[in-house]
């Protein structure tokens, strides 16, 4: 930010202390989709149940293993069908 005031107000645009300015409403269009919210959701119902890797690697079955080969797979599909898409970093 220029100054110390636009740095506070770019901080509140972050945090939903201030209101947007711009197109930065579309980014609400865009942001919340249906998929990405089930995303999310599964993402905190996950992480909510905290298994241990050891524990989850000692209990593996063919059935496991079918499910999450399919899942890798669904999830490279989807990252080789979205548009390009740079490094973070480059960006800036």
């Amino acid at each position: 930010a220029a100054d110390m005031t636009s740095a506070v107000h770019f901080w509140g645009a972050m945090v939903g202390a201030t209101e947007l300015a711009g197109a930065a409403h579309l980014l609400d269009g865009a942001l919340f989709t249906m998929s990405n919210i089930v995303m999310m959701a599964m993402c905190v119902l996950l992480s909510a149940f905290r298994t241990q890797s050891w524990d989850f690697a000692q209990k593996v079955t063919p059935a496991r293993v079918v499910v999450l080969v399919g899942l890798f797979a669904v999830s490279v599909s989807a990252m080789f069908a979205q548009a390009f898409n740079p490094f973070l970093y480059f960006q800036f």
